[in-house]
C-alpha cells in the first residue's frame, strides 16, 4: 500500500512522514527541487526532485510511471498548481477519494468560480475572460480605470498587474495579449483572507485575517505579511460567514483546507475575490496554528488518507499573532542584519542563503527571510511587523 505526494512546500512546514507515521505505508515524493531538502530516503519510498515544478510534464509522465510499480491509492496535494495535476491523474487512474476534475476546475479556474458565486448572491467584482486585444480595449471603455490583469488559473499573486491609465494599456497592449487570462475592475478598499478547513463535508473551522496590503503589490514592496483578526470581531464574523457561502455555492472535496480572500470596501461592502482548496502560504498556516492550535497540512494530510484529526481545541483567544515576510531583491544577498530583532519574535526564518544571486521575488511568498510576533491587539501587532520591516531593511546587507 502506497501514497503519492505531490509537493512544492518545504519539508520542515509539512512533514508528511510525522503526520501519517501511524499508517505504515510507502510514501512516494514528487516534490520541486528547491523543496527536496529534508525529504530523506529512508522515511519516504521514493523520492524525486523537478526543476520548473509549476509547469513540468515530467511530473504527470513520473507519476504515471511509479503507479505502475507501486500501485499508490491516494494522492496528496495541497499546492496551487498541483490541484488540478492531481485530480487529472486520480481520474485517469480510477482513484477513490480526493478532489475530481470538476471540483478542481471550479476552485482553480477564477472566471467559473465568479460564475458560480455570482449566481448563488454573492457580491464579486466585474469580470470578463480576455481572449482578445478587443476585449480587453472594450473591458476598459465599458468600465474605465484602474483594471486588474490576472491569468485565471494563478496563485501567488504571479502575472499580476494594475492598469491605471491609457499609458499603461498601451503597453501591455504592445506586448500582445497573454493567454488564459482575465480583466477585473479594480476594488478599492482592504484585503482579507479566510482560512479555514473542510471535514466529512462540513465547514469544522474558519478564521479571519488582514493583509498589511495587497499581494499583487509584492514586486514593488520589500515586505508582505498579515493578521489574524480577532474571532468576536463584527468584520471577522462576516467573512467568515461570506466564506460559508461560498464553500457551500462550490463543488467543494470532502477534506480539504480553504483559503479565500476578500475585498472591504470604504462603504462597507464585503466582495469576493478568489477562493483555493488548499492552505494558505506565506506563513499563514503558522499564524493560524499559534492563535488556534490547529495545524491545517495535518488535518488535511490525515483527514485525506482516513485517518482521525485533532479538532480545533476550544479556547478563548486572548493573543493573536501577524506574519511579515521580507521579500527577496535583485542581488547578490550577503547576510540579515547584524543586530538582534528590535521587538520579540515567536518565529524567526532566514531563508535567504549567503552569497547567493536573486533576480527579484517569484511571487508574493518568496522570501528572503520571515517572521511572526504576538500580541493583545491588532495595532500592537502592526507595530511589531513595521518594526520588524524597517529593521531588515535597513540592516539586511546586498550586493
Amino acid at each position: 500500500m502506497s501514497i503519492l505526494i505531490l509537493n512544492s512546500i518545504p519539508h520542515y512546514r509539512n512533514p508528511y512522514e510525522k503526520h501519517l507515521k501511524e499508517l505504515g505505508e510507502e510514501l512516494i515524493v514528487l516534490t520541486a527541487e528547491k523543496h527536496k531538502e529534508g525529504f530523506e530516503v529512508g522515511d519516504f519510498a521514493y523520492v524525486e526532485s523537478f526543476e520548473n515544478y509549476d509547469h513540468s510534464g515530467s511530473i504527470e509522465k513520473r507519476a504515471l510511471e511509479l503507479y505502475d510499480q507501486y500501485q499508490y491509492h491516494t494522492i496528496l496535494a495541497d499546492y496551487e498548481f498541483d490541484i488540478y495535476r492531481a485530480a487529472e491523474l486520480r481520474e485517469l487512474l480510477n482513484l477513490k477519494g480526493g478532489q475530481t476534475v470538476s471540483s478542481s476546475q471550479v476552485y482553480r479556474n477564477k472566471v467559473l468560480m465568479k460564475e458560480r458565486v455570482q449566481r448563488h448572491g454573492i457580491k464579486v467584482p466585474t469580470f470578463q475572460e480576455i481572449k482578445s486585444p478587443l476585449d480587453l480595449i472594450l473591458f476598459v471603455k465599458e468600465h474605465g480605470y484602474p483594471i486588474v490583469i490576472k491569468p485565471i488559473d494563478g496563485a501567488g499573486s504571479m502575472e499580476t498587474l494594475v492598469i491605471h491609465n491609457e499609458t499603461e494599456l498601451n503597453s501591455f497592449l504592445s506586448d500582445g495579449i497573454p493567454h488564459h487570462i482575465m480583466a477585473e475592475s479594480f476594488i478599492k478598499g482592504d484585503l482579507y483572507h479566510v482560512d479555514g478547513f473542510v471535514y466529512n463535508g462540513e465547514i469544522i473551522f474558519l478564521c479571519a485575517s488582514k493583509y498589511l496590503q495587497f499581494p499583487i503589490e509584492y514586486s514593488n514592496t520589500s515586505y508582505t505579511g498579515g493578521y489574524v483578526l480577532p474571532p468576536n470581531q463584527t468584520l471577522a464574523k462576516r467573512l467568515t460567514e461570506e466564506t460559508r457561502k461560498v464553500v457551500e455555492a462550490l463543488e467543494t472535496p470532502l477534506h480539504t483546507s480553504i483559503h479565500a480572500e476578500w475585498f472591504h470596501t470604504e462603504d462597507d461592502q464585503i466582495i469576493f475575490c478568489e477562493i483555493a482548496s488548499r492552505a494558505g502560504g506565506g506563513r499563514i498556516k503558522e499564524t493560524v496554528e499559534y492563535t488556534f492550535g490547529f495545524n491545517v497540512y495535518e488535518a488535511a494530510n490525515r483527514a485525506k488518507c482516513n485517518l482521525p484529526i485533532q479538532l480545533p481545541p476550544e479556547k478563548e483567544i486572548d493573543t493573536i499573532y501577524g506574519r511579515i515576510l521580507m521579500m527577496s531583491k535583485e542581488g547578490t544577498f550577503l547576510s540579515p542584519p547584524d543586530s538582534p530583532s528590535p521587538v520579540p519574535v515567536v518565529l524567526e526564518e532566514i531563508i535567504g542563503k549567503k552569497g547567493k544571486h536573486y533576480d527579484g521575488p517569484y511571487n508574493c511568498t518568496d522570501a528572503i527571510a520571515a517572521f511572526v510576533v504576538d500580541g493583545k491587539t491588532e495595532n500592537e501587532v502592526v507595530d511589531k511587523l513595521m518594526a520588524i520591516s524597517k529593521w531588515f531593511e535597513n540592516g539586511a546587507r546586498w550586493e
